[in-house]
């Protein structure tokens, strides 16, 4: 298993912005979250993940910055039998790129997979730029 999290590198001497692992409530705290931070010289966006049993960082997917588009969490709605609706079970993080949706899970495999063109023609085409 392990834990994740987004990462932004700069061209220029800006040092390294990222996100606190696993983190998914940025209304509450927008500072913690990718969208709040600011994209200019944007040399690569990242996501990282760390070991739960060895505490390892490992660099698991990462763009250059000028095809980044956002960052989104993957999670799944469990359903009970009796009409109830726990929160949502967060599954993975997912880079947004101009051509690949590319998604990092906790149990470390990772899913690529090219954007259609409606995806594309979306309002997300240029966000963070």
């Amino acid at each position: 298993m392990f834990r994740l999290r987004w990462r932004f590198e700069y061209a220029d001497a800006k040092p390294a912005k990222y996100g606190i692992w696993d983190y998914t409530d940025g209304d509450k705290h927008p500072e913690n979250s990718a969208w709040a931070v600011s994209k200019e010289n944007l040399l690569y966006a990242v996501i990282e993940s760390e070991c739960l049993r060895t505490h390892e960082i490992t660099r698991v997917i990462e763009c250059k910055g000028a095809d980044f588009c956002n960052f989104a969490w993957v999670a799944a709605q469990p359903f009970t039998g009796s009409g109830e609706m726990p929160a949502p079970r967060i599954l993975g993080l997912q880079l947004v790129s101009r051509d690949f949706r590319t998604t990092a899970f906790y149990d470390g495999t990772t899913r690529m997979a090219e954007r259609d063109e409606a995806d594309k023609a979306t309002q997300f085409r240029t966000y963070g730029r």
